[in-house]
């Protein structure tokens, strides 16, 4: 079980190509490759209407292996510089 806060950035990326040589040529490695499908549950809108998320998330590998973990999502606060950082804790 891990419980920690998660700053959150997401960003359009035009040219994903471009980005991924970018990080290659400055040493960094895939650490997933495979499908990962994320799967969100609430009753209702019960947690949706307090900004929280209950989700499994799946790592189908490659190779045929297969891993899940739970998480729960708590509703975000901000990070100074206006981001979003929710508390987060995850069940592998």
């Amino acid at each position: 079980t891990a419980h920690h806060r998660e700053l959150e950035l997401k960003a359009v990326v035009p040219d994903p190509e471009g980005l991924r040589r970018r990080l290659r040529a400055a040493g960094a490695e895939p650490g997933f490759h495979g499908r990962m499908i994320d799967v969100r549950y609430d009753r209702g809108v019960e947690l949706t209407s307090r900004d929280e998320v209950l989700r499994v998330r799946t790592y189908h590998h490659g190779d045929g292996g297969v891993e899940a973990e739970l998480a729960w999502k708590g509703p975000p606060r901000r990070s100074a510089e206006g981001y979003k950082l929710p508390e987060e804790v995850e069940v592998v």
